[in-house]
C-alpha cells in the first residue's frame, strides 16, 4: 500500500507547490550540516542569468518551495523543485538528494518536469489558465516561473477572511472554470485537481486555474493520484490497482 502524503504548510496566493509525495522514511539518512526543509533566503538571485530576485517566501509543499520574485519591475511566482523529505540544501543553496533517497528524489524530479511540460502545453490556451513565463535549471535543481496575479487570492483564503461569494460571483467562477476546462480538454489535458485551493480570484473578477502538479495528457496511461484530494477527487482517482480511466469527466466531477 502507498502511504498518504504529508500535509503541506502555508496558505499562499498560489497554494502549496504540489502535495503528491509519499511520507518520508522513518529514519531518512541526512548529510551532517545539511537542511532538508530550508528555502532560499530573501534577496537570493536565481535564473539562467540570475535575473530573478526572491522578494517573498510563499510556502512549501511536497515538491518544494514557492517564491514571489522580481525581474526588474515585473513580479512573478517561482516554484522550486526540492522534494520534501528526500532532498537537502547545501551551504551554497544547491539541492541534493538525501543519501539513500536517490530513487525517490529522481522520481519526484521527473514528476516536476512533467508538471512543467503539461503547464507549458496548457499555457496560453485560455485567459483563465495560469501562464507559464519561464523555466530553468539552477542550484542543481529545476524551477519554473508563472505569471503573478496582483491582488489575487484563493477561494479558501477569501472564505477565511469572511468574504463569501454571492450568486453572481459564483456563476462567474463556474463560467471561467468551464471555459478553462474546455480549452484544456481540447488540448488533451486533464487537470485532475479542481478544488477551491487551486482557483485564484483576480482583482478584475476573473478566476484563474493553477497547480498542474497532478495534470496529465489524455493519451498517456495515468496512475491514480495517491494524494487525491478528499471530497473533491472522483472515485476513479482512488483505484486500488493504480490504473484509472480518466477523461474530461474527471475534471467535471471535481
Amino acid at each position: 500500500a502507498v502511504p498518504t502524503p504529508p500535509p503541506t504548510q502555508g496558505d499562499t496566493e498560489y497554494g502549496p507547490p504540489g502535495n503528491n509525495t509519499p511520507h518520508a522514511p522513518q529514519s531518512a539518512p541526512q548529510t551532517p550540516g545539511a537542511d532538508t526543509d530550508q528555502p532560499l533566503p530573501l534577496g537570493s538571485r536565481i535564473g539562467k542569468h540570475k535575473e530573478y530576485t526572491i522578494e517573498k517566501y510563499l510556502g512549501k509543499g511536497g515538491f518544494g518551495h514557492t517564491y514571489l520574485v522580481s525581474n526588474g519591475k515585473v513580479k512573478h511566482v517561482v516554484k522550486e523543485c526540492a522534494p520534501l523529505h528526500f532532498s537537502q540544501r547545501d551551504a551554497n543553496g544547491a539541492i541534493h538528494p538525501i543519501p539513500g533517497c536517490e530513487n525517490d528524489f529522481n522520481k519526484l524530479r521527473e514528476d516536476f518536469s512533467n508538471e512543467i511540460d503539461t503547464l507549458n502545453a496548457a499555457s496560453g490556451k485560455d485567459k483563465c489558465i495560469v501562464h507559464l513565463v519561464d523555466e530553468f535549471d539552477d542550484n542543481h535543481t529545476k524551477y519554473y516561473v508563472m505569471e503573478y496575479l496582483p491582488g489575487g487570492s484563493g477561494l479558501v483564503l477569501r472564505h477565511k477572511k469572511g468574504r463569501a461569494l454571492n450568486e453572481d460571483e459564483l456563476k462567474k467562477v463556474l463560467d471561467d472554470l468551464l471555459g478553462a476546462l474546455e480549452a484544456l480538454h481540447a488540448a488533451n489535458i486533464i487537470h485532475r485537481d479542481i478544488k477551491p485551493q487551486n482557483i485564484m480570484l483576480t482583482e478584475s473578477g476573473d478566476s484563474v486555474l493553477i497547480d498542474f502538479g497532478s495534470a496529465c495528457f489524455m493519451w498517456k496511461k495515468a496512475k491514480a493520484i495517491r494524494a487525491a484530494s478528499p471530497h473533491w477527487a472522483p472515485p476513479e482517482e482512488f483505484a486500488a490497482d493504480y490504473t484509472v480511466k480518466i477523461g474530461p469527466h474527471t475534471d467535471l466531477y471535481e
